[in-house]
């Protein structure tokens, strides 16, 4: 039994780059080629819409890496500087 070959569809508005591969219950999965971490499925055929969810997943992905950022910081703030001594061998 052959597998079947998966379509995938290719789209860029000029600023963001998404692959669009149809969904078993219609619709698309929509994930970005260059943003491994964006993931987004639309239930309709529209590009307007993958690139309208794509980009509210990308905010979604900033937020949470920008929110991490400040949880790292306020733990490096509590702990105090960082001072690495490194010794050269004679």
């Amino acid at each position: 039994m052959k597998k079947k070959k998966k379509i995938v569809f290719t789209v860029t508005d000029g600023h963001l780059l998404l692959n669009l591969t149809p969904a078993r219950n219609g619709g698309y999965t929509v994930t970005a080629p260059l943003i491994p971490e964006l993931i987004t499925e639309i239930k309709s055929d529209s590009i307007k819409e993958a690139f309208m969810m794509a980009r509210d997943a990308l905010f979604v992905l900033v937020k949470g890496a920008e929110e991490i950022a400040k949880e790292i910081a306020a733990k490096d703030k509590r702990r105090g500087p960082r001072v690495d001594i490194i010794r050269k061998k004679r």
